[in-house]
């Protein structure tokens, strides 16, 4: 990786978390969204004393850090922490789902991601022959392989298992355990597994006093120094199989990487990780005053002498902790050759000042955290990582460029009331793949998910934002490149105010959004001009849609509830845009009775949309729905797929139940709360005329003209 490129990245990514930028407290009229204005002093560790700064900035922001925390207890009003003072490093360099088809292969649904041809990981993935599982249950995780075409030789042929408490050599404690992420196909018989440890804020807590001789520590997670906790910081590893064999998957290599898994994309050969955690503490520092049950009163001189103490006492520890002890948890660990073979540690013992380069900081107090961007080539196993001292939330990625958000608050008033605030980062995707810096930009409020960000054709952002500055309310806003910052180019007025954002879509020039109070508000935004967002026209519904997807040009399908409080019932809507000034509702259906769910209303993936190749006007769509049996509410146990018909040309029926694949008959209702709930229906796949309804424990096929007939049911052991 070029120099040029590590600096980029470490510039603009480290930005992720707080950034002590000044917000426009200017008077503006009440319909216009917020417009922070800051800018981002980015700071690199480079030459000789790469290592020395790096150290010094990490102590010093976990001093200053503690030191406003436990001070907070000496004075009425919290005062806010110094800028912390590292020694001096040179500034960053400045820089100016459907089907698929083909000769022999079978017609299949794919994973529904954001961006088409950028793979997003999921439990349940198909090639058009094969089904691949990842689950996770008490045992351990499990990944399967099933043959699915014919329907009559559906069988599984092979299964690998390893156990969430894997430890590999250079670990000081066992990781924590692995919760399962996800897959990806890589090859035609080559697939990555990916999980990672659910600890994604590492840091102690530790309580004050109970008596004068038994101080109360509660460790909540790895943060507590050694011996403080069961479990070490959380990992995120990466396992590809070889998945050719009509046998058990064949685990040809093992990459563990550092911190909790915060997002995962793959083009072509190429594996993108965004992860994260929190730097750990020494033992022994401690978060609250050093004062026994029956000690000085607070605001006595003695009460302040007590907490000034256990500042310098925490100053002590955090100055006496090696860059090597900060650091250690940051290493590499590589296996090849399967579970049997010995695993090594990338990279020396010793840290170098090449290595204290790949890491930035920005020229304000931080939270004190590593976040981490790592390019995987899947055929060499090379990772090329850069680290930010910060933390990131939210993920956009498209086959041009990376984006990453995070939220972050800083007080707005006299009277320290927050300002809720997002900052984002765009990295292009240059010929070989890794992602180059391009500048920075913050805005008001806050993404409900990674569908309320978009970038244009021509590297126009477009985000839609739910803010609380002076009530609840939405916009929508476009941004653009200027001088290394991203700069809103043009805003939206205040979207219906006293409501927040349900749902959101980017569709060629348009924006669609579904905002949720009473009613549900459906917006139909024209963004042919980025400098002035006009709104087209709108439409007001029961209920709302949390998930919004494109059929074709005129028609978008909604995921949601006919209700904001329950009881509520499961809907589809069909919303005819054809004349976007007059929204109109083509048809809702209701998709099962009071207090029945979908995983599809959280979560993308679960929601199959597929288009028949025989089919010229019409698509099927395909969601999990489950309920379950309670006296009390009348309510009865049910799993299964609905599977929807829509066809926008049809003037009397555009949304119907084509009909449901039921798996009621293979609930165990012990198991409910059980992991991933191992026998609800979680996915569903099409291939050719077939539909497949996935759960952790079962598989079972019907045919796409009367899916309420089961043709074959295969389990999962």
């Amino acid at each position: 990786m070029s120099r040029r490129l590590r600096s980029f990245s470490r510039a603009a990514l480290l930005s992720v978390l707080t950034v002590a930028a000044c917000g426009d407290d200017a008077p503006r009229p009440t319909d216009a969204p917020l417009q922070p204005k800051g800018t981002f002093q980015v700071r690199t560790f480079d030459g000789s004393e790469a290592c020395a700064q790096l150290e010094a900035h990490i102590e010093d922001t976990a001093a200053a850090m503690l030191r406003e925390k436990l001070e907070s207890y000496a004075r009425p009003v919290p005062v806010p922490a110094p800028v912390p003072v590292s020694a001096p490093a040179p500034a960053a360099s400045d820089s100016s789902s459907g089907a698929s088809t083909g000769s022999g292969t079978p017609a299949f649904s794919e994973t529904n991601v954001r961006v088409p041809g950028v793979d997003e990981p999921d439990p349940v993935k198909t090639d058009g022959r094969r089904l691949y599982s990842l689950r996770e249950d008490a045992g351990g995780l499990t990944l399967s392989t099933l043959a699915l075409t014919p329907v009559p030789g559906m069988r599984v042929l092979g299964q690998a298992r390893w156990a969430r408490e894997t430890t590999l050599p250079g670990m000081a404690r066992p990781a924590a355990p692995e919760s399962a992420q996800g897959l990806m196909l890589v090859a035609p018989d080559a697939l990555v597994a990916l999980s990672s440890g659910a600890r994604t804020y590492p840091m102690p807590v530790v309580g004050p006093a109970t008596d004068a001789a038994s101080p109360a520590v509660l460790c909540v997670d790895s943060g507590c120094g050694p011996g403080g906790a069961d479990w070490g910081p959380p990992r995120t590893r990466v396992r590809r199989f070889d998945v050719g064999a009509d046998a058990d998957p064949v685990e040809q290599w093992l990459l563990d990487l550092p911190g909790s898994l915060l997002a995962a994309r793959r083009i072509g050969s190429r594996l993108y990780l965004v992860t994260q955690a929190a730097l750990r503490l020494p033992a022994g520092v401690l978060h609250y005053p050093d004062i026994p049950v029956g000690g000085p009163s607070w605001g006595t001189p003695a009460w302040d002498a007590a907490v000034e103490a256990t500042i310098a006492e925490n100053e002590r520890l955090i100055r006496e902790a090696s860059l090597g002890d900060w650091l250690a948890d940051l290493r590499v660990i590589e296996r090849v050759g399967g579970p049997s073979a010995t695993a090594r540690t990338l990279g020396g013992a010793t840290i170098t000042a090449q290595e204290c380069a790949r890491f930035a900081r920005i020229d304000v107090a931080t939270r004190l955290a590593w976040l981490r961007v790592s390019t995987i080539d899947l055929d060499t196993r090379s990772v090329a990582s850069e680290t930010l001292l910060a933390n990131g939330q939210g993920v956009f990625m498209s086959e041009r460029s990376l984006i990453v958000s995070t939220p972050y608050w800083r007080r707005g008033d006299e009277f320290g009331n927050p300002r809720n605030l997002t900052v984002m980062h765009r990295f292009g995707l240059g010929a070989a793949g890794e992602p180059a810096y391009e500048g920075s930009g913050e805005f008001a409020g806050r993404l409900i998910n990674d569908y309320a960000i978009d970038e244009s054709a021509d590297g126009t952002i477009r985000i839609a934002a739910t803010d609380w500055d002076g009530g609840a309310y939405s916009y929508v806003a476009t941004f653009g490149a200027v001088g290394g910052r991203l700069e809103r180019i043009g805003a939206s007025e205040r979207i219906a105010p006293g409501e927040t954002l349900q749902s959101a879509r980017f569709v060629g020039e348009r924006a669609y959004l579904v905002t949720f109070r009473q009613i549900d508000p459906f917006f139909v935004y024209d963004l042919s001009d980025p400098s002035a967002p006009r709104r087209l026209g709108d439409l007001k519904l029961p209920g709302f849609s949390t998930y919004l997807h494109p059929v074709d040009a005129d028609h978008l399908l909604g995921i949601g509830y006919d209700a904001g409080t329950s009881p509520r019932r499961l809907k589809a809507t069909l919303f005819d845009v054809a004349d976007p000034a007059s929204p109109r509702e083509a048809m809702s259906i209701a998709l099962g009775d009071v207090y029945t769910g979908s995983d599809a209303i959280w979560d993308p993936h679960a929601f199959t949309f597929f288009r028949p190749p025989s089919a010229t006007d019409e698509a099927l769509v395909a969601v999990p729905v489950r309920s379950y049996g309670h006296d009390f509410f009348g309510t009865v146990s049910f799993s299964g797929i609905r599977v929807l018909r829509v066809a926008p040309a049809d003037a009397t029926t555009p949304l119907s139940i084509r009909g449901t694949l039921s798996m009621t008959d293979l609930l165990d209702e012990s198991q409910r709360y059980d992991g991933w709930r191992r026998t609800d229906a979680r996915r569903a796949v099409f291939i050719d005329d077939s539909i497949y309804g996935v759960s952790d424990g079962a598989v079972r096929a019907a045919g796409i003209g009367d899916p309420g007939v089961p043709l074959e049911t295969v389990s999962i052991p």
